[in-house]
């Protein structure tokens, strides 16, 4: 313990940074990147769960939504305060990762650009506003991925459908919640929702998973929007939610990876079969029908 006193990070005072975690708030303070042997620390830890316990993917919590702290510790081996060193550290070392063990996926919490250059996969660990815009996956749809739709077990159905749904299109991963709430006999819904989106990511993978988000869905018909609500906190004892209107059907246009194929992802979130009129990505007007609760991919000719 008091070895790794050493290479915690310090605010000008002497005092260290502490981070609050968890429902019950643990107190954790901050290491310094720059410190050899924390990095020596995640290269040991993250290679031996590799090559001893067979991990497939390696996930770096918190690193992508930290900011970097100024860092004033005595006998650190980086100018006092700020800087480019907390970048620089982590980038060593997650690099030296991948070269030791090349074709494993590395990811991280928090959509960070500074770390795209790393890092392959990034969580989205809390429900996300209302009036939220997919900007990451719009502009780096195609150098990382996105994954973590969490909701607590007080969303509604048609909530939790339709959050589920608009993540859907825009390429995030649906999950990263507790499996548990969602097998008991009570929430047979919600579980077969997710298990609808899983499989259909699956299949369409060539644009969600490794494609280009080029634009959303715009709809001219039907222009009425539906009432929605979602959990703002994963604790769910907290009440608090977010409302607004959702469109019955959402969807956005995806291009592949070698730019030859265009498909609009579409979800229809509601139990009503529902006709949407479009304009194509060409100008063209156009009309499909959504069978209730349907996800569907549609390539135009």
């Amino acid at each position: 313990r008091a070895f790794a006193h050493k290479g915690v990070c310090r605010k000008e005072d002497g005092s260290p940074y502490v981070e609050l975690y968890g429902y019950d708030r643990h107190q954790q303070a901050t290491m310094c990147p720059a410190v050899p042997f924390w990095r020596d620390a995640i290269f040991d830890f993250v290679s031996r769960a590799i090559t001893e316990v067979g991990a497939n993917m390696v996930y770096l919590d918190m690193m992508g939504i930290s900011k970097a702290q100024p860092c004033f510790a005595a006998g650190h081996p980086h100018p006092a305060g700020g800087r480019t060193w907390w970048h620089d550290g982590y980038t060593e070392v997650i690099s030296a990762l991948r070269a030791k063990h090349p074709g494993i996926p590395f990811t991280t919490e928090g959509c960070c650009e500074r770390w795209l250059h790393i890092v392959d996969g990034f969580l989205v660990a809390v429900p996300l506003p209302d009036d939220v815009k997919p900007f990451y996956t719009a502009v780096y749809s195609d150098y990382g991925t996105y994954f973590g739709t969490p909701l607590n077990r007080n969303a509604d159905i048609s909530g939790f459908r339709a959050y589920q749904a608009q993540n859907y299109v825009w390429g995030v991963q649906p999950g990263w919640m507790k499996a548990a709430h969602y097998l008991e006999k009570d929430r047979e819904e919600f579980y077969e929702w997710m298990r609808k989106l899983a499989k259909a990511r699956s299949q369409a993978k060539d644009y969600l998973c490794y494609g280009e988000l080029i634009g959303e869905l715009e709809v001219s018909a039907p222009t009425e929007k539906i009432s929605v609500s979602w959990p703002k906190y994963e604790n769910p004892s907290k009440a608090e939610v977010y409302k607004t209107e959702m469109p019955p059907v959402v969807g956005a246009w995806w291009r592949t990876a070698d730019g030859k194929r265009i498909a609009l992802v579409a979800v229809n979130h509601t139990t009503e079969r529902q006709t949407v009129k479009f304009r194509l990505l060409s100008g063209e007007d156009k009309s499909l029908v959504f069978e209730p609760l349907s996800v569907a991919v549609y390539e135009p000719r």
